[in-house]
């Protein structure tokens, strides 16, 4: 993550599997070590919802650095843009030249000013590299300039991050309720099961693990059932007043 809060450009490696828990030392105690900001990011990376996408996700500008907020408004200025940068591999790559071939490094740009996230990406790996926080800040400019544009000559943005990196299907549900981002709509997670209907927890659950685009299908499919059963209906009505028009007696 670089211009991301206070958080340094080191690279942090995560798995996808188990339990990770995320610990740092701010100035005096755990405070202000970034820990919300990080996983905000990460949150935003897999395309969570609660970031209001389809919005404009506004509210990830507030994770850029904020010089008033670290206490450095004296020797720094805010940050206007910042990038949160994941480089995704196959669980089956193991080796370094696997890992190498199968990367794809997706970058999102954050802005303070609308659009506030665009969207690029390249196969392989592709990182900013510098001896120093400032080297691989500005490295980063540079680099986002090589990427290829993600929707012809402009970039994707928030609206259409998630179907263009993960499908249709959620891939991420989070709970955050601090000043980088309160969680204003309702989830699993963001409120207890007994304030929210059934019908919400059981789209929540079918979106988490995809059975919504299941179930849409089916619906569907029962819609053409029924309106082909009422057309059948319908015709052997028509039938049966016609039989009946020409086979009655006339007089």
């Amino acid at each position: 993550m670089i211009n991301i809060s206070r958080l340094s450009t080191h690279p942090v490696p995560i798995t996808s599997r188990g339990l990770i828990t995320v610990a740092g030392q701010g100035p005096s105690d755990s405070n202000g070590a970034g820990k919300s900001s990080f996983i905000a990011g990460l949150s935003l990376l897999h395309a969570d919802d609660q970031w209001r996408l389809q919005s404009g996700a506004q509210a990830a500008a507030e994770l850029l650095f904020t010089a008033e907020l670290a206490g450095q408004e004296v020797v720094h200025a805010n940050a206007d843009h910042g990038y949160i940068i994941g480089v995704f591999v196959p669980p089956a790559s193991h080796t370094i030249a696997e890992i190498e071939a199968d990367a794809l490094t997706v970058w999102l740009r954050i802005n303070r000013q609308a659009p506030h996230v665009e969207l690029r990406w390249k196969p392989q790996r592709h990182v900013a590299y510098g001896d120093t926080e400032n080297d691989r800040a500005a490295g980063a400019d540079q680099l986002w300039d090589t990427l290829p544009s993600s929707n012809g000559r402009t970039n994707i943005r928030a609206n259409k991050l998630a179907r263009t990196l993960y499908g249709r299907t959620v891939r991420c549900v989070s709970f955050l309720s601090t000043s980088v981002r309160a969680s204003a709509t309702a989830n699993l997670l963001a409120q207890p099961l007994n304030e929210l209907t059934p019908e919400r927890i059981f789209d929540a659950i079918g979106a988490l693990t995809g059975l919504n685009r299941e179930i849409d299908d089916e619906l569907k499919a029962r819609q053409k059932e029924y309106q082909h059963a009422v057309d059948a209906q319908r015709a052997q009505h028509e039938y049966d007043e016609w039989n009946r028009r020409v086979t009655s007696p006339r007089t």
